[in-house]
């Protein structure tokens, strides 16, 4: 089993049993990156052999400072002949006290062959890791990323190569804890095969994140078995980062914690992970950034009582910001102190009322943390301001509106949408302000007819309902929803069904023109185009599986909306109904599962997915 490894310190000498360690694992991956050599394993080479060679390697980098310019010439290019087997060796011996041993060292390993991507990889991998060595350290950063986020794990076997020979020793730390973060499967099986997988690839690297990633190897089969190791690992790199803080920093040490938090908590032990992620306040420094992220893990944690704690430990920030002061709420609230919460609340929502449009942001906050009352009180700040009317106030009118009709208080989304129509008739002046909201009076008046609509629907006056989806169907005679309600209507008769079905069909191929056209006419800003596409794709799919028509050609339509707009919760929504109108029950529950996951704050989604498992 791995042992952990000292605190990283600069030293003269490499002892030759380490080095062995080193050129054992150095070997084994050499041959796995530049050719199809079977694996090495552990308990196989020859070690007097490798004793022998690491002895050699220990002492030609200790002739890298020799006196005679020869010599030193000589150990270098011996060093560059070994290449990958003297790896691990000669990122240690950067840190040597020689400087002219610590330079040659970082020379050796600048000029080190590595292929990052192998023939046997993924194409994807392959794309991300094609111009691996030429990037900057942010682009290295985001590349690890985006392999840690491929799905069935299939980016992990790159992300232990990143760690094993990225020279920058905290990328090298980085790529493992992307890797031990990453979304895994609960498959007992898949699990064992990916840390086999691991392990072949790591082998024996003597790097602080090639330990940590055979620890994780270990703890996907049995978690239980590591949680000392893990402690060991926090323990080592929390001291790194007192005595030796080029070898880490704070967010390696931080992330680390939050891994074993997360794995505590997994296990059952909640007391436990609550002690590790106190010691995380440890390494805080109070900048706005690092607390909100704090405050935010911690709500995602349920972890309460350290959102009291950060506020105590840091009350100017919570003094000033009204998110964190909401946040501090939301954690009283959830810990049962409504009385609390609510005077908490207050106290936010009377911080800087003058900053209508930070209130607003407030407000679309708070409708996404699921807080609907607190959201509805900032946006009556802005709504009730004294000054007239302008372009805040009526985006605040619209996205209240949108969130009272998807939470059924639907007389009061019509008497809110109907206050900005009443405003706009009263001041023209505001239709240039609508316009910048990118609304026009069409969609306004359309969207207070609507709601209107659906409120006398909703108390059973069809007549009433009727009159006002006439008038909004008049201003947008392809408005999917419009056209869903009004082939909803029960007490219609005949002459209003066939006229409604007309509309229905003649809605259906306008949007299906306006698809043909974008995509014949797709401009050199494609990702615009292609959001076009997506919306147009996505209302077609919408008003067929909700109406009459092509189930097949909706589905269709679907699928492609989110090909172009990937994770939109509004699409998914979609293809959840699409799925429903073909009889797919069980995708059209599993995709409404994955909209409620991606837009968790809209209702209607929530009911439509209640819906789906009734029926199945």
């Amino acid at each position: 089993m791995w042992e952990l490894p000292a605190p990283i310190a600069p030293g003269p000498r490499i002892p030759w049993q380490k080095a062995a360690q080193t050129l054992l694992a150095g070997m084994t991956l050499m041959l796995a990156l530049i050719g199809p050599a079977a694996s090495v394993r552990a308990d196989e080479p020859d070690l007097e052999g490798h004793r022998a060679l690491a002895a050699k390697v220990e002492q030609l980098i200790t002739d890298l400072g020799a006196d005679q310019f020869a010599r030193r010439e000589n150990a270098q290019a011996a060093l560059k002949q070994l290449g990958l087997i003297a790896f691990d060796a000669l990122i240690d011996a950067q840190r040597h006290p020689d400087i002219e041993v610590a330079l040659r060292a970082r020379y050796l390993v600048r000029s080190l062959p590595i292929r990052w991507a192998r023939d046997t990889d993924p194409r994807r991998v392959k794309g991300f890791l094609a111009t691996y060595a030429t990037q900057n350290r942010a682009d290295r950063l985001n590349r690890m990323q985006q392999l840690a986020a491929l799905s069935n794990s299939s980016g992990i076997e790159a992300l232990c190569r990143l760690v094993r020979f990225e020279t920058d020793h905290l990328l090298s730390k980085e790529a493992a804890l992307l890797a031990i973060n990453h979304v895994v499967s609960e498959d007992a099986t898949f699990r064992k095969e990916l840390a086999d997988r691991i392990r072949a690839t790591i082998e024996l690297s003597n790097r602080t994140g090639a330990g940590w990633m055979l620890t994780y190897a270990q703890t996907l089969v049995s978690a239980e078995d590591t949680v000392d190791q893990w402690q060991r690992i926090v323990d080592a790199e929390f001291d790194n980062l007192a005595r030796f803080p080029e070898s880490t920093d704070r967010d390696i040490v931080r992330d680390l914690l939050r891994w074993q938090a997360v794995l505590l908590r997994q296990m059952g032990r909640r007391d436990g992970s609550l002690s590790v992620i106190r010691r995380t306040l440890n390494l805080m420094e109070g900048d706005r950034e690092e607390i909100f992220d704090f405050v935010d893990w911690s709500l995602e944690f349920e972890a309460w009582n350290m959102i009291e704690e950060i506020a105590r430990q840091f009350p100017i920030e919570f003094n000033k910001e009204a998110d964190l002061v909401y946040r501090l709420a939301e954690a009283r609230r959830k810990r049962g102190e409504e009385p609390l919460a609510q005077e908490t609340a207050a106290r936010a929502l009377a911080m800087q009322t003058k900053l209508l449009e930070r209130h607003t942001v407030t407000a679309l906050t708070l409708r996404n943390r699921l807080m609907y009352d607190w959201s509805e009180n900032e946006f009556r700040l802005v709504i009730n301001n004294r000054e007239t009317e302008n372009r805040i106030t009526l985006d605040s009118r619209f996205l209240l509106g949108d969130m009272l009709f998807d939470l059924k208080r639907v007389k009061e989304a019509a008497e809110v949408v109907q206050g900005a129509v009443d405003a706009v008739d009263k001041d023209p002046r505001l239709l240039q302000q609508l316009q910048q909201s990118g609304r026009s009076t069409a969609v306004m008046r359309g969207t207070a007819a609507y709601y209107q609509a659906m409120h006398f629907g909703s108390i059973g006056d069809s007549a009433q309902q009727i009159e006002f989806l006439d008038k909004a169907i008049a201003l947008q005679p392809t408005q999917p929803d419009y056209l869903i309600a009004m082939f909803r209507v029960e007490e219609a008769d005949e002459a209003w069904r066939e006229a409604t079905l007309k509309r229905i069909q003649i809605a259906t191929e306008r949007l299906r023109d306006n698809i043909r056209i974008a995509e014949q006419t797709r401009n050199f800003d494609k990702s615009d185009n292609d959001a076009l596409v997506a919306v147009q794709l996505n209302e077609l799919a919408w008003l067929i599986s909700n109406t009459v028509g092509d189930y097949r050609e909706a589905l269709r339509c679907s699928r492609k909306s989110l090909e172009l707009a990937p994770g939109s919760g509004a699409n998914l929504d979609t293809l959840g109904r699409c799925y429903y109108a073909v009889g797919d029950l069980e995708n059209a529950v599993m995709t409404q599962e994955m909209a409620v996951e991606e837009s968790p704050y809209y209702q209607q989604i929530h009911r439509q997915l209640k819906f789906f498992k009734e029926e199945l």
